[in-house]
């Protein structure tokens, strides 16, 4: 049978996963929009490339 203090460590190791979780999130979600930022700059240069090439012939 487990002692109190070994449920309540376990009670605070998920509580601590759910604040690194917390913490974690808006740095992940941050990095998928500067990727897509990314993407569509490049999308943007690669679209301007092939109008400058259409009008120059």
């Amino acid at each position: 049978m487990s002692s109190p203090a070994a449920s309540s460590q376990g009670h605070r190791e998920r509580g601590t996963a759910s604040v690194e979780l917390i913490a974690v999130v808006p740095f992940l979600l941050l990095a998928l929009l500067v990727a897509a930022q990314i993407a569509l700059a490049g999308q943007a240069l690669w679209s301007a490339s092939v109008a400058a090439r259409a009008g120059a012939r």
